[in-house]
């Protein structure tokens, strides 16, 4: 859907319509989050630092002291019962590790029992069953995680990106429909997962009203102009690509990778129009002077790199008239000079 998206179409300010599906998932209540006391908190930690200590010695030193410390009736080391599922999280990653798939299900299965609203518990648990390609099993452990944690935007987008995998784009689509009953600042990382979707699958006008909607609700968040700047040029829309570029200037004018999108943009335009000096690309060079020192070299490496593609189809197209390849390509030289001449010491050999 929403494939009706016309290039002006769409208003940013009013949540989208088109992108949830049929199916809805209902949500009741916020997100239950798992609270300590001080003293879990304390007791824990002396745990985790004694824990990594055996971890040292070996696998085997750490399980022991893992499972004495659950052990009622070791009287040298008792933690609080509300620390239980931590601990248990723990004997997990060592089964793991020591390939132990058996004994990690049984320890993940007990963390879920112990601390279901712990969201990162259903996320180790659902990605150990879908390294071993037990696809019903994940699929399981998805929807019981997503009934205790409904609200949790990590826990959505794991199981929206493992049903993407799968090919269950509805189901999917299904669990995106939480965006529309929560406020934006909660979900909109799940509403940007969304959107790449409808651009992997095909949907453009869907994607694009999504990226327009959250570009003007999170302006702060470069990577969403990255995004939708990306989805418009993969398009073939390189004039409403170098817009978002802009935009996004506009609001984060030291944000390195939005330069590094024009540049690549406005060489593509000016070698279209034969202009072999880049006179487009070459004025955003010297706007991204105000970005950090420490990208300033990689700026001055990727002019270099433009200056250098443009010689040589300058000279191949015998324009300007009469000058060689030697000195098409002096602009060429002094924008390596310059990166080299910022360029941290580890870093000059490239």
């Amino acid at each position: 859907g929403g494939g009706g998206a016309g290039a002006g179409g769409g208003n940013p300010t009013s949540t989208p319509g088109a992108f949830f599906g049929a199916k809805s998932h209902t949500v009741n209540g916020d997100e239950n989050f798992v609270v300590e006391s001080p003293e879990e908190r304390a007791r824990y930690k002396e745990f985790g630092r004694e824990f990594r200590r055996r971890e040292q010695e070996s696998l085997a030193a750490a399980r022991s002291y893992a499972v004495s410390c659950l052990d009622p009736d070791d009287g040298r080391v008792r933690l609080p019962d509300g620390t239980h599922w931590r601990v248990h999280l723990e004997l997990a990653d060592l089964s793991k590790r020591q390939n132990r798939i058996g004994d990690a299900r049984d320890s993940y299965r007990r963390a879920c029992n112990l601390q279901p609203r712990a969201s990162q518990v259903w996320l180790e648990y659902s990605k150990l069953e879908e390294e071993c390609g037990r696809i019903p099993e994940c699929t399981a452990i998805l929807k019981e995680g997503l009934g205790h944690c409904r609200n949790n935007e990590n826990l959505i987008i794991r199981a929206v990106k493992y049903y993407e995998r799968i090919g269950d784009l509805d189901e999917a689509r299904s669990l995106l429909s939480i965006c529309r009953r929560l406020p934006i600042e909660r979900m909109w990382k799940t509403m940007l997962e969304g959107a790449l979707l409808e651009s992997r699958a095909g949907n453009y006008g869907t994607a694009r009203e999504f990226l327009k909607y959250l570009t003007h609700h999170v302006p702060w968040y470069g990577p969403l102009y990255l995004a939708h700047t990306k989805l418009e040029r993969d398009h073939g829309l390189n004039d409403e690509a170098f817009g978002i570029v802009e935009k996004g200037l506009r609001e984060l004018p030291r944000y390195g990778p939005l330069y590094f999108q024009a540049f690549k943009l406005l060489e593509k335009s000016d070698l279209a129009a034969g202009d072999y000096a880049l006179p487009r690309t070459m004025d955003m060079v010297e706007r991204a002077s105000t970005i950090s020192r420490e990208l300033l070299w990689k700026v001055h490496l990727e002019a270099a790199q433009m200056q250098e593609r443009a010689a040589l189809a300058g000279v191949a197209a015998g324009r300007p008239a009469g000058v060689g390849l030697d000195e098409a390509l002096r602009p060429c030289r002094r924008s390596y000079a310059r990166s080299i001449a910022l360029c941290p010491p580890n870093l000059t050999w490239k």
